[in-house]
């Protein structure tokens, strides 16, 4: 399948930043010069150019276009930032890459491995487990579990050369995002037999979920490597920041900015309604202990004047009760509301866990002995 010429422009202009063609702090030739030298449209060099601004490879200066941010000799990124292949990162650092495939098999993902990666239990998935060689070292080992559904058709050789390259050209499936969480292990007993520790005790481990441009997940690989080869790289930009700048510098159309910031504003106003209503939450609850305090005083003062729960005190604190029971009458409920208002003191999720359980043995006519009576009585406070 045919690369789409954004990628094409994307692809060249970032390998052009990458050998320093466009150097640090330079700026990128003009969009008119883009669109003659890639025989395109305005509106595809646009798309081409934000992906490298939201990639971290360029910034837009108003009334000036593009500056070039990446600075290639400084940051020497060897893996755990972007979504980049082993492929891609040997390419632009410049080392002989070899991949050797140990492991590559189909399974069924069990409870314990949808709890580790996220794909769900029952699934069919394609695991394959790759040790990488820079200049001959072992600096690498790659445990991947794919959808297989997502990868039909996938081999081993072509695990051995790039998974990547195969979903996008050869499937035509976009890669649109993941999730990484990167820590530091002691290596395990097959981590120091197959990787290159030299005198290392640690690695860098990195775990991380890849999806596709409909949200599907696809990936999930635990990447291990040794201290001397991982560097961690990372841009970040204030996304309503950035998606300005870029409408200012033209690398997005009216119609792409105000489609993004109108999703930006959803999220922000969602965000700010969740705030006001914890806000509010706060202030009923600060309102309900307050008030649940002063009526603890008020009962301490009511027993202390009259020795115990006199009926005068119950006519002050009590508005009304509302009695339930069921055929038999032997379970009873007494809803208690209190003069303070009639919303319970407990949540409704806490009400079944907070009646006062009472149980009394009385006589009933026309029975010898005695029957037992239970009473579940619910206090409302407002």
């Amino acid at each position: 399948m045919a690369r789409a010429i954004f990628q094409t422009i994307y692809d060249n202009v970032k390998q052009s930043i990458d050998d320093g063609t466009y150097a640090y702090q330079s700026y990128l030739p003009s969009e008119t010069e883009l669109t003659q030298l890639f025989d395109c449209s305005r509106m595809t060099v646009r798309r081409a150019i934000s992906m490298l601004a939201a990639d971290g490879y360029v910034l837009p200066q108003q009334g000036k276009g593009m500056r070039v941010i990446r600075n290639i000799s400084d940051e020497k990124s060897r893996g755990g930032g972007g979504l980049e292949t082993f492929k891609e990162i040997a390419a632009s650092r410049g080392f002989e890459l070899k991949t050797v495939t140990t492991v590559f098999e189909l399974l069924i993902c069990s409870k314990a491995l949808s709890k580790i990666t996220g794909f769900p239990e029952g699934c069919e998935l394609t695991r394959a487990k790759r040790i990488r060689y820079a200049d001959g070292r072992a600096v690498c080992s790659d445990d991947s579990y794919y959808l297989s559904s997502q990868v039909p058709g996938l081999t081993p050789e072509i695990v051995n050369d790039s998974i990547y390259r195969y979903l996008e050209e050869d499937l035509g499936i976009k890669i649109a995002t993941g999730k990484r969480d990167v820590t530091i292990e002691h290596p395990t007993p097959e981590d120091a037999r197959v990787l290159d520790l030299d005198d290392f005790n640690a690695l860098a481990v990195v775990r991380g979920q890849t999806y596709n441009a409909d949200g599907i997940l696809m990936e999930y690989t635990e990447t291990k490597q040794v201290p001397g080869f991982f560097l961690l790289h990372e841009t970040v930009t204030r996304r309503k920041d950035k998606l300005l700048d870029l409408a200012l510098a033209g690398a997005l159309s009216n119609e792409e900015f105000k489609q993004r910031n109108e999703t930006c504003n959803e999220q922000l106003a969602t965000l700010e309604q969740q705030r006001t209503e914890l806000q509010n939450a706060d202030k009923t609850l600060e309102e309900r202990i307050r008030r649940v305090e002063n009526l603890r005083r008020i009962i301490e003062e009511r027993w202390q004047m009259s020795c115990g729960f006199s009926r005068e005190m119950s006519k002050a604190l009590v508005d009304h009760i509302v009695v339930d029971s069921d055929e038999s009458k032997t379970h009873i409920s007494l809803d208690i509301f209190l003069t303070t208002g009639a919303e319970p003191i407990v949540s409704e999720t806490q009400t079944s866990n907070s009646q006062l359980q009472m149980s009394f043995q009385r006589a009933r006519s026309g029975y010898q002995g005695t029957y037992e009576v239970r009473y579940c009585v619910r206090w409302h406070l407002g």
